[in-house]
């Protein structure tokens, strides 16, 4: 056997970590999975609320515009009046300029400037 220009030994797995260090490193751990798995379920939970109740909106709003005849929205009244004006006819290349905005602006932005400006 080749001698080694080191002095190697392995030493007993309680000198590495001990057994109360490591039931601290797996608690702190733990408690890291269950806070993560909670606020996701809470904002999963808080999501799954919003996109139903505008799912049940845009519903009622559909059977009353259905109700009145309106199944599409360029038969409005008002939007037909607009393609009359100035936007040709749906999905045109001038009715799209007019209607489409290239800004964004997140609700949260809009809220905080009405905040302001309020």
């Amino acid at each position: 056997m080749r001698k080694l220009p080191y002095k190697y030994e392995e030493g007993p797995a309680s000198m590495v970590v001990s057994r109360r260090g490591f039931l601290k490193v797996t608690g702190i751990l733990a408690a890291f999975v269950a806070f993560g798995k909670a606020v996701i379920g809470y904002f999963y939970g808080k999501r799954h609320v919003y996109i139903t109740s505008r799912q049940e909106g845009l519903y009622k709003d559909d059977k009353i515009h259905q109700k009145e005849g309106l199944a599409a929205s360029q038969e409005n009244p008002t939007v037909k009046e607009y393609y009359e004006q100035f936007g040709e006819y749906p999905l045109s290349e001038k009715s799209h300029h007019l209607l489409h905005t290239h800004c964004y602006y997140e609700r949260w932005q809009l809220a905080k400037r009405e905040v302001r400006n309020g």
